[in-house]
């Protein structure tokens, strides 16, 4: 039975009804606690460092009008959330908290666009479910506290998917014209936000090739979405070899594009993305996923197939064609995956409300109910990681965010004519306002870039840099210091060669010092 989503078919479909103003509240009412979480204590914890990069690009943009890194070096990943950014730095400076506040109201915009998105594909009941969902997930919160432009692609994709949507669905050429340019436009405000922005057409041209086969047809209205889609997808490639820099196409097509020959043990596996979110967000929320993306297609057929290749596609991507792996990644899709467990949940409960009239589904039944109440368990749990990230969380599901702000306090306040050198460029120059060289550059090559400075190749260049000044500070990064063996050597002269002051060190930041 279909207690809550009817049948395709069905004139009282909730996903043809009228929008009620109640619906409309509680969307906002989602969207508001998306935005609580994400601007609570959004300045505690310190930079890290992408989000410095993009600070540091808008700054050049606020202040001289162009894209660039300090090194000099031009700057085009981000490019439509680095000039957000320029505006807002422009306007309330470089805190933590007027830097990171674009991504917390992106966020709160996606959960209105998740239900806008959603409703007209799945209903409803799993619309308003897949807005809350979203505005208490975890990972969500987390991005939404960074300074980066995760949140703003993530509404980007939500618009293009649901522009195209309406254009499939018109039933006026100039209407159809319409959506479908408006979904080309924020295609391309995507693209220009990241490049992998570019598997937002994976989606939906794998939507426009079934259905062209499904008809039949050499001449119909699919022929024009697809060659509209192939002609947009040519344009891409161009525009991505034109405009990514060297550094990047280095790491993500060169070396890690087309199967890839970036080697990590953890980010191997092809499963990688999806042993990310069960591991992270539950397995039973991913279990309930699944069989949410099979009903939704069995039930709501074309409407729920499109949902799911939002999803699923770009994942395919990431899993065959990339080696270089990182959950984030994934994130512009996240909300159809949310989406797929609310409408498993709206199913199962209509399911549940039934009668039932033999011990075989009395025993499912119970066993429906003990999931749902293990499930409860999990939301309640992920909930509370939500408000922990609130509260100022140094690690979340989007990053460990080292903390650069008191050790950088410390050298700044002592300078004293001192040089400084560091192990991670950005944090350090944004935190002190100056950095005099760093190291290891051997190790960290691809920082050049952004640097401007490799003279200290190798780790004789180093000693001999200290050596030749008479005072300085060493500021080291944990995780690009003591976390790998190959820097064992430099460890441990570094300890026995250098002070550690240890009142100004925190638990991933140390500061060394030499000199008088």
């Amino acid at each position: 039975m279909h207690a809550t989503v009817a049948s395709p078919q069905s004139n009282e479909s909730p996903t043809r009804a009228p929008y009620a103003p109640w619906e409309l509240g509680l969307a906002a009412v989602a969207a508001l606690i998306a935005l609580g979480l994400g601007l609570a204590n959004i300045e505690k914890p310190s930079f890290w460092h992408d989000e410095l990069v993009h600070l540091f690009v808008a700054k050049s943009i606020a202040e001289t009008g162009v894209s660039a890194l300090p090194s000099g070096t031009p700057y085009t990943n981000g490019t439509t959330y680095n000039y957000i950014l320029a505006a807002v730095v422009k306007v309330w400076g470089a805190t933590e908290g007027a830097a990171r506040s674009p991504s917390a109201f992106f966020a709160a915009c996606n959960v209105l666009l998740t239900f806008f998105c959603i409703r007209p594909l799945l209903g409803r009941s799993a619309a308003l479910i897949a807005a809350f969902a979203l505005a208490l997930s975890p990972w969500s919160v987390a991005w939404s506290r960074e300074a980066r432009f995760y949140t703003l692609q993530q509404g980007l994709y939500l618009a293009t998917v649901l522009a195209f949507w309406n254009a499939t669905q018109s039933r006026t050429t100039r209407r159809a014209y319409g959506w479908g340019g408006g979904a080309l436009a924020v295609y391309a405000a995507g693209l220009l936000t990241s490049f992998h922005s570019s598997l937002f057409l994976g989606g939906v041209g794998a939507f426009a090739g079934l259905m062209l086969l499904s008809e039949r047809k050499g001449k119909s209205r699919w022929t024009v979405i697809c060659l509209a889609l192939a002609v947009a997808g040519a344009i891409t490639v161009g525009a991505v070899t034109g405009l990514m820099n060297p550094l990047d196409r280095g790491t993500v097509v060169d070396r890690g594009g087309l199967g890839g020959g970036i080697v990590d043990a953890e980010r191997a596996v092809r499963t990688y993305y999806t042993h990310w979110l069960r591991l992270n967000l539950s397995t039973g929320f991913y279990l309930l996923a699944l069989f949410g993306f099979a009903a939704m297609i069995y039930r709501e057929r074309s409407r729920g197939l499109y949902a799911a290749l939002a999803f699923w596609i770009p994942i395919a991507v990431l899993t065959l064609f990339i080696g270089y792996r990182r959950p984030r990644f994934m994130f512009f899709a996240y909300p159809f995956y949310v989406a797929a467990y609310a409408y498993a949940g709206v199913v199962l409960l209509a399911w549940l409300a039934t009668p039932k009239r033999d011990w075989l589904a009395r025993s499912a039944w119970v066993i429906v109910v003990l999931f749902m109440l293990r499930l409860g368990v999990s939301a309640y749990t992920l909930a509370n990681d939500s408000i922990d990230a609130a509260r100022g969380a140094d690690t979340t599901l989007a990053r460990r965010h080292p903390q650069w702000r008191e050790p950088s306090a410390y050298v700044r306040e002592n300078l004293d004519g001192a040089v400084v050198v560091t192990t991670t460029y950005l944090p350090a120059l944004h935190y002190i306002g100056q950095v005099d060289n760093w190291y290891p550059t051997e190790y960290l090559w691809w920082e050049e870039d952004e640097t401007g400075y490799r003279d200290l190749e190798t780790f004789d260049d180093f000693k001999e840099y200290v050596r030749s000044h008479p005072k300085g500070f060493y500021i080291a990064e944990w995780w690009r210091w003591d976390r790998n063996d190959f820097l064992s050597e430099e460890v441990v002269w570094v300890e026995a060669h250098l002070r550690r002051i240890d009142e100004a060190s925190s638990d991933d930041v140390t500061v060394y010092a030499w000199g008088p």
